[in-house]
């Protein structure tokens, strides 16, 4: 099951968690417990997955639920737009059919009835445990605990900020 590409990716991701820790204003205070968590929760993802048949199963159930949706949305794309959708019945010879492809009617309408599903989805609250849930399984693995606030920016800037302000004020 391990394969070179594999090791591959193991020292490919060791190396972005050590260029984090190299680049980070304080290494001491390095979130090892959110990087750690994240990545563990990852490779436990990825090994339920693509390892226990049923998840597989449930994974191929949920990939061609997604493929219906998209076909169903160029079809609903056709029947309004007619032949500028792509569709292959065009009223022209065509020289270049690999050109037909047209951002505006193949793309932007799978995404517009995307977001109108989970608009949908929110409203019923079924988005909202999903959610929830997602928050849950973070909070334990990588001890992430609601919206964080904004950083402190970096000492220069609030140097300069400080001084800007106390001399406005004069």
């Amino acid at each position: 099951m391990i394969r070179l590409e594999n090791l591959q990716s193991l020292v490919g991701l060791c190396l972005i968690l050590l260029v984090c820790w190299a680049l980070s204003e304080d290494r001491r205070k390095f979130p090892w417990k959110l990087a750690g968590g994240a990545v563990a929760l990852q490779a436990l993802m990825v090994l339920a997955l693509f390892g226990i048949p049923a998840l597989r199963a449930v994974l191929a159930a949920m990939g061609g639920a997604v493929d219906g949706l998209a076909s169903s949305t160029q079809t609903g794309v056709a029947f309004v737009f007619g032949f500028l959708a792509g569709t292959p019945n065009q009223p022209y010879d065509l020289s270049h059919p690999e050109n037909m492809f047209v951002f505006a009617f193949r793309v932007l309408p799978v995404i517009l009835v995307v977001c109108a599903l989970a608009a949908l989805l929110w409203h019923w609250r079924i988005l909202k445990w999903i959610t929830r849930g997602f928050g849950v399984v973070f909070e334990k693995t990588m001890g992430l605990r609601g919206a964080r606030p904004w950083p402190r920016p970096p000492r220069f800037l609030w140097v300069r900020w400080k001084a800007r302000s106390s001399s406005a004020a004069i």
